[in-house]
């Protein structure tokens, strides 16, 4: 019986091509446009939560409470060791001083000293120019907004200054080793130093502000070893805060979560529209096939098998269209993935951590997108079905005449 079904949705779809093609064509525009949608939402929230891990916290931040530093970051730094074997960790160390051109430019600055990236760690900057640049003693890598406001280029001179632990101020010239590209805000007004020459020149011996982890399987399982940790470091002489990224990034997983269900709903505004222009085609449809229907009543046809062949119609419409648009919707997110998609606002670029954004496919997203598809288009199709198996062959055949 559904060999028939499937056999007699075929024939009679091909035999009104135009109808066909047009809803196909609405079936497979909304498939594609859902797409690509959810392609680019996808994209997005990666970006942010990758920025947020690598540019600031990690999938698990170490910070000290209740005081502003781990006065002892290699004690702790050990006993996380020795509890997650094959986790990687990254000291920082970040506060606000001044810097001093070469002539008499002078800007307020936000310095932020970084030990070195672990070999296979991620670097913490992460630029088209400038990707494998790594801390030197002695120099500063500059944010280009800084850079201007000093009028300095790489080569020159700048002299940062911040109060020590006394309130005294200190000060030190750094070379300027690169100034890094206009980009995101935290890198555009940042000054990077190597860790030892912040702590030198705040004066506070081997104290960091954070310790970062990178778990050997990335964020994955992070809540359940953050909270193993805070059990495990709990009673250690120095009291620490264990939180991971998704505490940290308030802001941050907030406007995922907004972008989140933003993109549900305008997938059911697009799923809905598809589905009330295919029940229209439907129901139009069915007033044409008035004479068909009555004379298959009227021949002993079952009503049931009337009503599962116009939704095998629908559903079949919508396994072939679907299937195309949903292949047209990922072959523009990929080639648009490939150079990515320009944005000209800088707080959202300091938020996906570069001027782009890279749209992802997630094959798994576009079957079950597919899948949402087929079921919608196939229950819009309940009410045009119904109404058919419910016509009476004598009314039928008299409107038809």
């Amino acid at each position: 019986m559904t060999g028939l079904a499937v056999s007699l949705a075929f024939r009679n779809l091909g035999r009104h091509r135009w109808r066909t093609l047009l809803v196909g064509l609405a079936i497979a525009i909304g498939a594609a446009s859902v797409v690509l949608h959810v392609s680019l939402v996808d994209g997005l929230r990666r970006q942010m939560t990758h920025n947020l891990v690598v540019s600031q916290y990690g999938d698990i931040a170490i910070s000290p409470v209740p005081e502003q530093l781990i006065r002892d970051p290699a004690r702790v730094m050990k006993s996380i060791a020795d509890f997650v074997p094959g986790v990687r960790m990254e000291q920082s160390l970040s506060t606000l001083g001044m810097a001093f051109g070469e002539e008499t430019s002078t800007s307020r600055i936000a310095l932020w000293g970084s030990g070195p990236v672990p070999e296979g760690g991620p670097a913490r900057i992460r630029t088209a120019e400038h990707a494998g640049i790594r801390f030197q003693a002695g120099t500063v890598l500059l944010g280009a907004s800084i850079a201007e406001r000093l009028g300095v280029q790489a080569g020159d001179t700048v002299t940062l200054s911040v109060l020590d632990q006394v309130g005294d101020l200190d000060a030190s010239v750094f070379e300027v080793a690169a100034i890094l590209e206009k980009g995101a805000p935290w890198q555009d007004y940042f000054a990077y130093l190597a860790l030892e020459d912040l702590q030198s020149l705040m004066g506070i011996g081997n104290a960091v502000s954070l310790i970062k982890l990178y778990l050997p399987h990335g964020i994955r399982g992070a809540d359940s070893m953050a909270l193993r940790l805070r059990n495990h470091l709990q009673n250690d002489q120095e009291p620490v805060e264990v939180a991971t990224y998704k505490e940290k990034g308030g802001l941050y997983m907030g406007i995922i979560t907004a972008a989140r269900i933003q993109a549900a709903m305008i997938n059911i505004v697009l799923l809905f529209a598809v589905a009330f222009s295919v029940a229209g085609a439907q129901l139009l449809a069915i007033h044409e096939r008035q004479r068909e229907f009555g004379t298959m009543v009227a021949l002993g046809t079952p009503r049931s098998a009337i009503r599962t062949m116009i939704l095998t119609e629908g559903a079949v419409l919508a396994i072939l269209a679907g299937t195309m648009g949903a292949v047209l919707g990922a072959g523009v997110a990929l080639a648009l993935g490939r150079t990515g998609i320009g944005m000209s606002a800088e707080a959202f670029a300091w938020m996906v951590g570069g001027p782009r954004i890279v749209p992802v496919v997630d094959g798994l997203s576009v079957l079950w997108i597919l899948l949402e598809l087929i079921v919608v288009v196939t229950l819009a199709g309940l009410f045009p079905a119904s109404r058919a198996a419910r016509m009476l062959p004598v009314t039928a055949l008299q409107r038809a005449t």
